[in-house]
């Protein structure tokens, strides 16, 4: 299915044309033939503080008392229930649901406290053999950050296990590698853009002291959600517009590492105007791991 169920707020489209090019950080794939992926958890959330296990059979998430943040429907309509238990809360923008923020590094690691097989992984991803992060792992010390040093393969075994799925096509599957910039297929494009009527999150004229790009100054990533008019294009989700690249489900080949795939949203880092719209159709190795790219996951 290449479009989805809008609800009264959704509008219409807003592109503006660009065209691929680098973040500007540097690629550091995994090394080593691993196995492939990790389905969705079975187990759920298992009591006060517990994690789910990472065992195949696709079951839906459960949580209790101490597990991460749970997720809500919310935002435009409201209608679609969204996955709870793992990972940040969700926002439903009609159709389908989208995290409120980027996955911090508290929640990446209860991801990894699971020690997740790399068996399963798609084909692509054939190369990674290991989901830690590359550098500055573990980060107890900034729970709150988006993780970062993951690459593209390492943010869809994440949101698998969490019982959701790596932003792509609205409807299900990847989004088309040509397709970065119609909010009527792509699930990020449409949540951070109101459906195509915004160029940034929170409006079509750019505010420099809203989200932390360059402009911002901050020289590095904030706290996710900490910025609160870094909001939109659907209330309650934040930080669309700068802080870290966000990997999408959305690449030009699948033979491996070294296929393009989308990054949206643009990073403090000496991304400004031009990288920190919406529609900013980057991309990158999908092996690339560096400090300024960390992802969200969808859901259905």
């Amino acid at each position: 299915m290449r479009s989805a169920l809008f609800t009264f707020s959704a509008l219409l489209v807003l592109g503006c044309a660009a065209t691929d090019d680098d973040t500007g950080k540097g690629t550091g794939g995994l090394g080593g033939a691993g196995a492939v992926g990790v389905d969705a958890g079975t187990g759920g959330v298992a009591g006060a503080g517990g994690s789910a296990g990472v065992d195949a059979g696709g079951g839906s998430a459960g949580a209790d008392a101490g597990g991460s943040a749970g997720a809500e429907a919310g935002g435009a309509g409201g209608s679609t229930p969204c996955p709870s238990g793992k990972g940040p809360t969700m926002v439903s923008v009609g159709g389908y649901c989208i995290d409120s923020t980027e996955v911090t590094n508290a929640q990446y690691a209860e991801f990894l406290d699971q020690s997740p097989e790399t068996s399963g992984q798609p084909a692509a991803c054939a190369f990674n053999s290991s989901f830690v992060p590359s550098s500055s792992w573990p980060n107890a010390a900034q729970p709150n950050r988006p993780v970062v040093y993951v690459d593209w393969c390492d943010a869809y075994a994440y949101c698998l296990w969490a019982g959701k799925r790596l932003c792509g096509k609205i409807g299900g599957g990847s989004n088309a590698y040509a397709d970065v910039s119609d909010p009527f297929k792509s699930q990020w494009m449409g949540a951070c853009s109101s459906s195509g009527f915004k160029k940034y999150p929170y409006g079509n004229v750019y505010a420099p002291a809203t989200c932390n790009g360059v402009d911002y100054a901050a020289g590095h990533a904030l706290d996710a959600g900490e910025l609160e008019g870094c909001e939109g294009g659907t209330p309650g989700i934040f930080d669309m517009s700068g802080n870290v690249w966000e990997w999408e489900d959305s690449c030009q080949t699948d033979s491996g590492a070294q296929d393009q795939c989308r990054v949206r949203g643009g990073s403090y880092w000496f991304n400004g105007e031009t990288d920190l719209t919406c529609e900013n159709p980057n991309a990158n190795d999908r092996d690339t791991k560096n400090d300024i790219y960390g992802f969200r996951c969808c859901a259905p």
